[in-house]
């Protein structure tokens, strides 16, 4: 019973934050909700270790527990554990695309740099990457990785617009985009095609 209560409170608790106080500051609705989720954590925590205790139960039994952690605890005493996205409203996208076989890989690596540091939506620093990820059955495997943080909940227009950018140049510069080639090769005889004779109506 009282963990159901702690449970309601917390919730209660992270929904009022984030539509009450929080509103009234400058953050965005997700760093909002990843402060009333943080907070709701730590009632959570603080509840549980009062009913654990409530309850006569050792705690030593969850030292055993915390020591299968891949962070051991003395990492979050004694070392800075930095967490890379909190506050962090950038977002990498990823921009797949293929040549034809032929054509100048560098020249291909060059053109999507300079179209990635052209558009304004993508960020410099972190700066844009181009990698030469493989060979394809028809083409040249390539991949556009580039950072943004004005388009974070609008990933298909940034894709969108570097595409278009990509297509134009490319038919400029007269880079190919492959397209699946099949050959057939025969060895030797003759292929000989017979029209089937009209069946007799029933």
């Amino acid at each position: 019973m009282l963990v159901l209560l702690l449970l309601w409170l917390a919730r209660r608790m992270q929904l009022w934050l984030a539509d009450g106080p929080l509103l009234q500051s400058r953050l965005d609705s997700g760093a909002r909700q990843a402060m009333g989720t943080l907070v709701r954590y730590l009632v959570l925590l603080i509840g549980l270790l009062a009913i654990v205790q409530t309850a006569c139960i050792d705690l030593t039994t969850f030292n055993v527990l915390a020591g299968a952690v891949i962070v051991p605890n003395s990492k979050f005493i004694t070392e800075n554990v930095v967490n890379w996205k909190y506050n962090d409203d950038t977002v990498r996208f990823r921009i797949p695309l293929g040549v034809a076989y032929g054509s100048d890989a560098r020249q291909v690596e060059r053109i999507l740099l300079e179209l990635a540091a052209a558009d304004t939506d993508v960020l410099q620093d972190p700066p844009p990457v181009v990698r030469f990820v493989g060979f394809g059955d028809d083409g040249l495997l390539f991949e556009l990785r580039a950072w943004s943080a004005s388009l974070v909940d609008r990933k298909g227009r940034l894709i969108s617009q570097l595409n278009f950018a990509i297509y134009d140049r490319f038919q400029r510069e007269g880079i190919e985009f492959p397209f699946p080639q099949r050959d057939l090769h025969l060895k030797s005889g003759v292929l000989e095609l017979r029209r089937a004779a009209p069946r007799a109506a029933d």
